[in-house]
C-alpha cells in the first residue's frame, strides 16, 4: 500500500442547511416494518468536486414531500406526473440535497429534501399534458 500526506486528510463533511450536488449511485426498493414501500437511494454528495460524501436517504408515498422535491430535483417529471416510480430510474441521476440539521446516531448530518430547479413546475406541468395526451395502455394481448 502506498499513499502521500494528501491521502491522509479525513473525508470532508456536510455543513448543516447547505444544499449540494449529488449523483444517486444505487436505488433499491424496499419494504418498512409498518409495510410502507420506498426507495432506499444511496447518494454521492459533492462536497468538493472531486471528493464526495456518501449519504443515504428513502424516498416514500408516506411522505410525499421528499418524494415530490426528489422526482422534481433528479427530473424524474414523467414518473411523478404517472404516479409510478421505480427503483431503475432512480440510478445515475443527478440532484440537489438538502442537509438539514438533526445528526443521525453517528453524529453526521443527513439529507432533509431535495432542491427543487426553478424551472421544475414547467416540466411536470408539461409532463402532465403530454400524459394526458397519449393514449392509453391496452391490456389486450398483442398476438406474435
Amino acid at each position: 500500500m502506498k499513499w502521500d500526506e494528501s491521502d491522509m486528510v479525513p473525508p470532508a463533511s456536510l455543513e448543516p442547511n447547505k444544499t449540494y450536488d449529488a449523483t444517486v449511485i444505487t436505488a433499491e426498493e424496499r419494504t418498512s416494518q409498518k409495510g410502507n414501500e420506498y426507495i432506499s437511494l444511496k447518494l454521492a454528495v459533492y462536497v468538493t468536486p472531486d471528493k464526495p460524501v456518501t449519504q443515504y436517504t428513502q424516498v416514500m408515498v408516506a411522505y410525499p414531500p421528499k418524494l415530490k422535491a426528489f422526482c422534481l430535483s433528479a427530473g424524474l417529471y414523467r414518473q411523478l406526473a404517472s404516479q409510478e416510480l421505480h427503483f431503475t430510474d432512480c440510478g445515475n441521476k443527478s440532484c440537489r440535497v438538502i442537509i438539514g440539521t438533526k445528526k443521525n446516531d453517528k453524529g453526521y448530518y443527513e439529507v432533509e429534501s431535495f432542491e427543487v430547479p426553478a424551472d421544475a413546475a414547467a416540466k411536470y406541468e408539461a409532463a402532465k399534458k403530454e400524459l394526458a395526451e397519449s393514449p392509453g395502455a391496452t391490456t389486450t394481448e398483442v398476438p406474435f
